[in-house]
C-alpha cells in the first residue's frame, strides 16, 4: 500500500490548494521503494530545438512550491537539438533554486528522450513536463497530494491552453482536444477510456516503471503515453486525474492554422489505429473497426451539419473537418496493414512523422 503520511500524526490534514508549508506528511515514509532517492521527485523535460520556450518552461519550474521534507530536481533531456539548448540550460544552472541537470539523447524520437530521462532520473518519483509549457506554482504539490489521497502510483494533471493574445477565433471542443487541453471542470477521478494521462503532465513512481517497462520506441506516430497507460492498467494500478495539478500549454499562432489542425488530426487517427492494432491484434481488430463505424454513423449527421456551416469563425466547421481527417487517416492505416503492397502510402505517412512538424509549420 502506498503510504505518504507522517506516521507521527494520526490524522494528517491536507487542505485544498494549501501552501507548501501546510503539508502534514513526510517523504521519509517512502523508503520501501527499490531504487531512487527517497523524497526526491525528478522533473523530466524533453526538448528539441526550442531553446527560447525551454527557458520559460524551466523558469516556471524554478518557481514551484515544494512540500516539506521533499526535494525536486529538474532534468532536461536534449534530443539532439542544434540550437542554443545547451547554452540556455547551462546558463540557468548556477542560479537555479532547484538542482538543474542536462542529459543528452542522440537517438531522435520522443520515446528515446523520455527513456533517457527515466534512466538518468535520481528520484523515486518522476514527473514529465513539456518544453512548451509553464507550471502552476502548486503543480507538484497537487500531483503528490493526489498520489497520496488515492493511493496510486500514477497521476495526471490538467492542461489549460494559453492562446496568443491576438487570437480572435473560436476553438471547437475537437480542436481543443487535439491541442491536448483537458476537459474543463472535470473532477478528480480515475482515468477511463478514451482519456489517459499525457506525458506533458504526469507523475509516476520509479517502482511502477520498473514493473511496466520503458516507453515503446517502436511507437513513432504518437500515442506512446497511451501505450504506457494501458500497460499500467494491466498491472492493476489505477491512474488518477488531479484537476488542481495545472500546467499551461503555450499554443503559437502556427498551431491554430487549419493546415496544422488537419495534420494533427491525421496523426491522431494514425496513432489511435496503431494503438488499437497493438491491443486487439490483426484478427480481433476488424471487430474494433466495426465499432468505430457505428460510432461514425451516430455522429455523421452532426458532423455534416457543421461542415455546411458558413461561419468559419465559430470553429465548429474546422472541428468537423478534423474528425473526418482523423477518420480518413485511421482507414488509410488499416489499409496499409491489410494490403501493404497495394496501399503502402509511404509519402503520406512520412509527412505525419512528428519530426516533420517543425519543417512544415515552424512550431
Amino acid at each position: 500500500m502506498l503510504v505518504m503520511r507522517n506516521m507521527s500524526s494520526p490524522n494528517p490534514v491536507f487542505p485544498k490548494r494549501a501552501p507548501a508549508m501546510a503539508w502534514g506528511f513526510s517523504a521519509g515514509t517512502m523508503d520501501w521503494m527499490n531504487g531512487g532517492q527517497a523524497g526526491l521527485v525528478t522533473i523530466v523535460v524533453c526538448t528539441y530545438n526550442r531553446a527560447a520556450r525551454l527557458k520559460q518552461a524551466i523558469a516556471s519550474l524554478q518557481r514551484l512550491l515544494i512540500p516539506p521534507q521533499w526535494q525536486l530536481e529538474i532534468l532536461v533531456v536534449d534530443n539532439a537539438s542544434h540550437d542554443e539548448t545547451t547554452q540556455v540550460v547551462e546558463a540557468m544552472m548556477g542560479s537555479s533554486p532547484i538542482p538543474l541537470r542536462l542529459a543528452y539523447e542522440a537517438e531522435q524520437g520522443v520515446s528515446h528522450a523520455r527513456n533517457r530521462g527515466l534512466r538518468s532520473a535520481l528520484g523515486e518519483w518522476i514527473a514529465f513536463f513539456d518544453d512548451d509549457q509553464e507550471a502552476d506554482s502548486n503543480w507538484i504539490i497537487e500531483l503528490l497530494r493526489a498520489a497520496n489521497e488515492h493511493q496510486t502510483e500514477c497521476v495526471g494533471g490538467a492542461v489549460r491552453l494559453r492562446l496568443p493574445e491576438d487570437f480572435q477565433g473560436q476553438l471547437s471542443g475537437v480542436c481543443r482536444i487535439l491541442l491536448s487541453e483537458s476537459p474543463l471542470n472535470a473532477p478528480a477521478e480515475p482515468y477511463r477510456a478514451p482519456r489517459s494521462p499525457g506525458t506533458g503532465n504526469m507523475l509516476i513512481s520509479r517502482q511502477l516503471i520498473q514493473r511496466v517497462g520503458l516507453f515503446d520506441t517502436a511507437v513513432v506516430m504518437g500515442g506512446e503515453d497511451t501505450d504506457l497507460y494501458h500497460r499500467i492498467r494491466e498491472t492493476g494500478v489505477e491512474p488518477w486525474f488531479a484537476p488542481e495539478a495545472i500546467i499551461y500549454h503555450g499554443v503559437p499562432k502556427e498551431r491554430l492554422s487549419r493546415g496544422y489542425m488537419l495534420w494533427n488530426a491525421r496523426r491522431t487517427g494514425v496513432h489511435v489505429a496503431d494503438g488499437e492494432q497493438r491491443r486487439f491484434g490483426k484478427w480481433l481488430y476488424p471487430a474494433r473497426f466495426a465499432a468505430r463505424l457505428m460510432q461514425a454513423a451516430l455522429k455523421g449527421p452532426r458532423i455534416f451539419k457543421a461542415l455546411r456551416s458558413h461561419d468559419v469563425a465559430d470553429g465548429k466547421r474546422l472541428g468537423a473537418e478534423c474528425l473526418l481527417a482523423a477518420a480518413g487517416a485511421y482507414l488509410r492505416r488499416m489499409g496499409q496493414w491489410y494490403a501493404p503492397q497495394i496501399l503502402a502510402q509511404t509519402e503520406y505517412f512520412a509527412l505525419l512523422d512528428f519530426r516533420t512538424e517543425r519543417e512544415q509549420f515552424g512550431s
